[in-house]
């Protein structure tokens, strides 16, 4: 039960849209003001009107005697009734089944929020229990506004996008060069090939063509380091690309000479 709450404190920090060293601090019982450095303060994310959602579940909580933890209260919310809800006579509650239209993993994120935002807190002395705190009454009021980070992310589609951006034969020689040599070097570092270099950084190489090192600087996502440790290969796949006019470099065959 600790670590789990150990880990919904970490969930509350990453879910937070507040300044993240408030949320840091407060947990360590102390204080602040926001920072203006975090990158929730710097760039301060998308949020929506979670009031209502909030107030379901500050009411659910309040209504079944704040004694229970997240799990059963989620339950509640969705009016899955099991023998520990019916026996506790809770599935008559005016708030069973009030928030079927989220799912667990949804409510989830309103509950960490919450806690993180201060309208619930975790009772470790009472089975992880959740309960309200002073600033919750206001909510259930309706005399504060509660924002929220978004619940759910949108489904990345299964079907990978047409390369459709590419113009000619030669760029397209050029970019299935550079993705084997990618490969081949996520291999022989034994790292995601994502690490090496990302699509983006392959696509501005294809559109700009780069002939010398000092070209390198102008591509997207190659810093120094990156150009001290892959930049000869990636010119010599630009440059190897280019001569093969014919397209037949096998893929068995190395693109590169692994640097030492």
């Amino acid at each position: 039960q600790i670590e789990m709450q150990k880990l919904d404190a970490m969930l509350s920090v990453c879910e937070t849209a507040a300044c993240r060293r408030v949320l840091l601090l407060k947990h360590f019982g102390e204080e602040s003001t926001p920072c203006g450095h975090c990158d929730n303060c710097l760039h301060p994310p998308v949020r929506f009107d979670g009031t209502v959602l909030v107030q379901k579940l500050l009411s659910c909580v309040y209504r079944a005697g704040q004694r229970f933890a997240a799990g059963y209260i989620i339950n509640l919310l969705r009016g899955k009734s099991d023998d520990w809800i019916q026996r506790n006579g809770h599935d008559k509650l005016s708030t069973f089944g009030i928030g079927n239209g989220q799912t667990d993993k949804e409510w989830r994120s309103v509950i960490r929020q919450c806690i993180s935002l201060g309208y619930l807190t975790v009772n470790t002395a009472q089975y992880q229990a959740l309960q309200l705190t002073e600033a919750a009454k206001k909510v259930l009021k309706g005399e504060t506004e509660v924002m929220l980070r978004p619940l759910r992310r949108e489904k990345a589609t299964t079907q990978k996008p047409k390369d459709n951006w590419l113009r000619t034969e030669r760029e397209e020689r050029l970019w299935q060069a550079l993705r084997r040599w990618r490969q081949q070097r996520a291999h022989v570092e034994e790292v995601p090939a994502y690490v090496v270099c990302g699509d983006k950084t392959l696509r501005d190489i294809v559109e700009k063509m780069p002939q010398t090192l000092e070209d390198l600087h102008q591509i997207y996502g190659l810093g120094e380091a990156k150009i001290n440790k892959f930049g000869i290969d990636i010119l010599n796949v630009c440059e190897n690309a280019a001569e093969n006019q014919s397209g037949k470099t096998s893929n068995e065959e190395p693109l590169f000479t692994p640097q030492t």
